[in-house]
């Protein structure tokens, strides 16, 4: 929901249940981005994967459901992609974890054409996730590999947020308090606690 004070305006997120990339990019389109503006980024971005839209009903009331197709699959579940890492784990021969560096994920941003601010915007929060993780695993930022938030579908969420919210012409979010969950979640590292130490 938007609305115009004081010539500002202002997105109010209302996070009761948390926020996900998909949620955000489907509340988004519902605020009035062109899915055709979303579909021609992701597919600039060159990186494998497509947008599949949908409506869905959550609780009784409808929303926007936008998935990322990444080569022709749906992302799976987290505890499902980890089952399929672990079944697959004698596959690798040195037990190095796959997955994308800061560097490589900020060339794709800067070679995505987009404007400059979504640029920043998206670099920006590559580079706020690279600084947690490094910090977390106590490494270098540049030897960070982004076992989740480097997936396609992860890269196609935040340059797709940072273009869709330029096109609101939003210049202030506002968000109600962070709803983190808790318990356990099966991730890269094993199992960690909810919310995660990147977090």
């Amino acid at each position: 929901q938007s609305v115009e004070r004081n010539s500002m305006r202002i997105a109010y997120l209302d996070c009761f249940s948390g926020i996900s990339g998909d949620m955000f990019l489907g509340a988004l389109l519902d605020a009035g981005v062109p899915f055709e503006l979303l579909r021609k980024t992701v597919a600039d971005l060159n990186i494998g994967a497509t947008l599949e839209l949908s409506r869905v009903d959550r609780g009784g009331i409808s929303a926007t459901k936008l998935d990322v197709i990444v080569d022709g699959k749906k992302d799976l579940p987290r505890e499902e992609f980890w089952a399929q890492q672990h079944a697959h784990e004698h596959e690798r021969s040195n037990g190095h974890q796959h997955g994308r560096g800061l560097a490589d994920i900020l060339r794709i941003i800067d070679g995505a054409n987009i404007s400059p601010r979504a640029r920043r915007i998206a670099s920006g929060i590559f580079r706020a996730l690279g600084a947690a993780e490094a910090k977390v695993h106590n490494v270098n930022v540049q030897d960070v590999h982004f076992h989740e938030v480097g997936a396609a579908d992860a890269i196609v969420d935040i340059v797709c947020a940072a273009v869709g919210a330029e096109a609101l012409a939003v210049e202030q979010f506002v968000c109600s308090p962070l709803n983190v969950g808790g318990g356990t979640v099966a991730c890269a590292h094993g199992t960690l606690p909810v919310p995660a130490p990147a977090t």
